[in-house]
């Protein structure tokens, strides 16, 4: 993922980088939140939600040729289009 710049929120930044440390495999929402906000999500999956679909536009807007892929009820998966 190289050639353009993103200006990203902290734990959009975070986010990210979990992500694409697990290019192709299913993150669960559980434990992209408690990896990024150090405590248990305790039904804060709005939080996670926002966060998730800010980033997924900030990559779509750059053209970026990977996305962020929602798996309903389980997680996010970083995968080249």
């Amino acid at each position: 993922m190289e050639g353009f710049n993103l200006r990203l929120k902290t734990k959009e930044f975070l986010l990210l980088r979990l992500l694409t440390e697990n290019e192709n495999n299913l993150m669960t929402t559980e434990i992209l939140y408690e990896e990024v906000w150090k405590e248990p999500m305790a039904g804060y999956d709005r939080t996670l939600r926002k966060h998730m679909s800010e980033l997924r536009s900030k990559l779509a807007d750059h053209g970026c040729n990977y996305t962020v892929n929602a798996v309903y009820g389980k997680g996010y998966c970083f995968e080249k289009k």
